[in-house]
């Protein structure tokens, strides 16, 4: 479900991260076992212990989607910390800064079983597995296959990723992208 007043506060690449994340949902089936799982809206007593892994597994598969669809590591990263604090607060808060103390936090034996038995993963996993899976080559393959026909990509001029053309920054390592010019600029440049 998404709801109207996210419109406001979401980018159009937050909003592909959504609505891609959500389609991941369902292309994988997840919205069929979870109607099982949670018939009502809320867990049957007992079965998060059971299905509590399956169900955070789900939402980085979901994560994954979002990510494909919105082809920004950026963008999908602003879209988690905006439904995880607020889009209000994100005014007041800072990304680089969360992931700052995620990072310092990671590790707490406190925090893992808190996770354990819950059917969510927390926001800093979700963000921890998002960017492990923007860098692997899966990741890279799966974004090329997706591409139009006869798209190869460009490499990134600081770690040599391959990327789309359409990205404007490395999935990789973040470095900026300068969009190819196109054919027509290049002609009236050579000429």
């Amino acid at each position: 479900m998404l709801h109207s007043g996210l419109l406001e506060y979401l980018t159009d690449d937050e909003l592909l991260f959504i609505v891609g994340r959500e389609l991941g949902h369902i292309k994988h089936g997840h919205t069929r076992w979870l109607s099982i799982i949670a018939p009502c809206g809320s867990a049957i007593p007992g079965l998060n212990l059971l299905y509590g892994h399956w169900q955070r597994k789900a939402d980085y598969t979901a994560d994954r989607a979002g990510l494909i669809a919105c082809g920004s590591l950026d963008a999908a990263v602003r879209a988690i910390l905006k439904l995880a604090a607020g889009p209000p607060a994100m005014r007041y808060a800072s990304a680089e800064e969360f992931l700052k103390q995620a990072h310092e936090a990671e590790g707490s034996q406190l925090d893992r079983i808190r996770e354990w038995f819950g059917t969510q993963p927390h926001v800093t996993s979700r963000i921890r597995e998002l960017i492990q899976f923007a860098a692997s080559d899966k990741y890279r393959r799966i974004v090329l296959a997706a591409g139009p026909e006869g798209e190869r990509g460009r490499p990134c001029p600081r770690c040599g990723a391959l990327t789309l053309n359409a990205f404007r920054y490395c999935v990789r390592c973040g470095a900026p992208l300068v969009p190819p010019e196109p054919e027509e600029g290049k002609a009236a440049a050579e000429a």
